[in-house]
Order: structure tokens, then C-alpha cells, then sequence
């Protein structure tokens, strides 16, 4: 088993530069007249969204690469724990910095976490469960626009209008997204433990990981009832 000291120094700074936008983006929504009338807890929940969808954005250019050299059987292990660990950084964060958080939230981003630490500990040109880590990253990283949305929804003015349709679009839009992203995640994972299962490569790994990939999965189901039902009271 690999040990990558670099990897937790990079985590380290990624979480820093986090922190650090987090007044920038309070600042830069200070002048929201909803927004000023929240509490602590709303705002960070509000910035913490807005900064894991530009990051998440971010990354998802580097998907696109990611699955190129997946396809070409090409496996860089840095370039993986870089990918992952920008991507899990915002939820150690938010774990730390918002205390309301609901609850199926924080075991998300637990598992996410535990998920990072346990790939920076294995070897991706390997085929082990660290194949599923990847494609569970990717397909998340594709579905940025659902926590833009989860963020600007506290923003929306009645009074204005052009806001108000912009915000609707982009419901629908990150709705259809989620639900995408989500069944070709799923789809890829039953594809890759059977392959496992039918070379006699499966093992106690898999198991765990299958436990705690219940808890993600469990959270996206809830997320999309959710976008799903926010979607039909708007268009009733």
C-alpha cells in the first residue's frame, strides 16, 4: 500500500484556498437584500454551494481528459488524487466551517472524505475498487449546475423577474443533469463490479466500499425527490 504525503499537503492547501473564498464570496453577495437577512448558518450553506459549483466546474474540464486516458487504460496516480482531492476539499470544509448541515449531507461528505484518504493510499493502475473512486468523481463533478442551484434559490426576488426565470431555467436544467450523471454513475459502478465479480477479482474492498457508496447514494436519492418535486410545484 502506497503512501502519498504530497497528496495531504495538497489537500491541506486546497482546503486553505477554500477557506479563503469564502469572505470573497460573502462579500460579493452582500449586496442581496435576501442574503443579508440570513443567518450564519444559511449564508455558509449558500457560499459553500456556490464555491463547490464553480469548483466542481473547474474540474469537470479536466473529466473530460480524465476519461480519455480511462479509456486508453492510462492511470496517473497524482493526477487522480489532485482530481479527487479538489473535488472532496470544499466538503471537508463545509464539514468544518457550517454546523447545521443536514445530516444525510454530512455523511455524504464523511464518506467522501474517508473515499479521499483510502485513494491516497492505492494504486490506480491496479484493478481495485480505486477504478469506482474514479468514475464516482467524474460523474459527480459533471453535476456542478445542481449546487448553483441549491445556492441561488435563497436569492431569488419575486420582484424581479428576469432573476426569477434565470433561476427556473436553471432548476430544470440541473435537475435533468442530476438525474444523467447519476444513472450513468450507477450504471458504470454495476458494469465494473460485475466484470469483478466474473474475473474472480472481487473482494472484501468491493464490500466496503458498496456499504458506504449506500450512504452517497442514498443522499442523491433524496436530492433528486427533491429537484423533482421542486420542479413540479413550479410548473403546476
Amino acid at each position: 500500500m502506497r503512501v502519498n504525503f504530497e497528496s495531504y499537503f495538497y489537500l491541506l492547501r486546497c482546503c486553505l484556498m477554500i477557506m479563503i473564498m469564502y469572505p470573497i464570496v460573502h462579500f460579493t453577495l452582500f449586496f442581496n437584500e435576501k442574503y443579508k437577512n440570513y443567518d450564519y448558518n444559511k449564508k455558509c450553506y449558500i457560499i459553500k454551494n456556490i464555491i463547490k459549483s464553480l469548483v466542481l466546474c473547474y474540474i469537470s474540464i479536466d473529466a473530460f481528459n480524465l476519461l480519455l486516458n480511462a479509456y486508453y487504460n492510462v492511470w496517473d496516480n497524482k493526477v487522480l488524487n489532485d482530481f479527487a482531492t479538489v473535488y472532496v476539499a470544499n466538503d471537508i470544509v463545509g464539514l468544518l466551517l457550517i454546523p447545521k448541515l443536514p445530516f444525510t449531507t454530512k455523511i455524504h461528505h464523511l464518506t467522501s472524505t474517508f473515499f479521499l484518504v483510502y485513494s491516497y493510499h492505492i494504486d490506480f493502475n491496479e484493478p481495485n475498487v480505486s477504478r469506482l473512486l474514479f468514475i464516482l468523481c467524474i460523474f459527480s463533478s459533471f453535476s456542478f449546475l445542481v449546487n448553483f442551484y441549491l445556492a441561488i434559490r435563497y436569492l431569488e426576488n419575486k420582484n424581479d423577474r428576469i432573476l426569477t426565470h434565470i433561476i427556473n431555467i436553471i432548476r430544470t436544467i440541473s435537475y435533468r443533469i442530476y438525474v444523467i450523471t447519476c444513472v450513468m454513475n450507477w450504471c458504470s459502478q454495476l458494469i465494473i463490479i460485475y466484470h469483478r465479480i466474473l474475473d474472480i477479482t472481487f473482494d472484501y474492498t468491493y464490500c466496503v466500499y458498496l456499504g458506504l457508496l449506500a450512504f452517497i447514494i442514498n443522499d442523491d436519492l433524496i436530492l433528486m425527490s427533491w429537484l423533482r418535486n421542486q420542479n413540479s410545484i413550479k410548473n403546476d
